[in-house]
C-alpha cells in the first residue's frame, strides 16, 4: 500500500504505510515532505512548502517550510529549516535561521535534523527562541516513552 502525496506542485516519494520507518526518507526533498505533512494535518495551519521571499533588507530568502495561523485578528508565522545532513547542525545554520526570521517578520523558528545539533548550536537557538527537534526512529527501549524537546 502507497501513499503518494502532491502537496504545493510537489510530488513526494510515497512511503508505504505497512512499515513506517524513518531510514524510508531516503533524501533532503522527502525529509522536507515530511515536515511539511506534520503541520498540514493541523486544518488551522496555511502551510507552504519551499518558499521564496524578498525581506525587509531585500535579501531573498528560502524557507523550506512556512506556516501561519491567526488567532483573533492576529497573524503568526513560523519559519521551519529541515536538515537531513550527515553531520550535526552547527551554530551558523541556527544564525541563518535567526536572520531569516528578523528580516521576514516572523513570529517563530523551528528546526528540524536527522542527526543532532552541536552544543553552541542548541545554546544559540535557546538564547533566539528557536525550537530543536531531531527526528529518528525508536530504539525498542523508547517505544511508548514520552518524546523530549531539546
Amino acid at each position: 500500500m502507497r501513499d503518494d502525496r502532491r502537496t504545493d506542485d510537489h510530488v513526494y516519494p510515497a512511503i508505504p504505510l505497512m512499515e513506517p520507518t524513518f531510514d524510508q526518507l531516503v533524501d533532503w526533498r522527502s525529509f522536507e515532505g515530511f515536515v511539511h505533512d506534520l503541520y498540514a494535518v493541523d486544518p488551522n495551519l496555511t502551510v507552504e512548502h519551499d518558499v521564496i521571499e524578498e525581506g525587509a533588507s531585500g535579501a531573498r530568502r528560502q524557507i523550506d517550510v512556512k506556516f501561519t495561523h491567526e488567532v483573533s485578528g492576529h497573524t503568526y508565522v513560523t519559519l521551519v529549516e529541515c536538515k537531513r545532513w550527515k553531520v550535526k547542525v552547527d551554530r551558523r545554520r541556527i544564525d541563518e535561521l535567526a536572520a531569516s526570521i528578523d528580516d521576514l517578520g516572523a513570529s517563530k523558528g523551528v528546526m528540524f535534523t536527522t542527526v543532532g545539533f552541536e552544543t553552541g548550536a542548541e545554546a544559540y537557538a535557546r538564547h533566539k527562541g528557536i525550537d530543536l527537534f531531531l527526528v529518528r526512529d525508536l530504539t525498542d527501549e523508547e517505544w511508548g516513552l514520552p518524546g523530549r524537546k531539546i
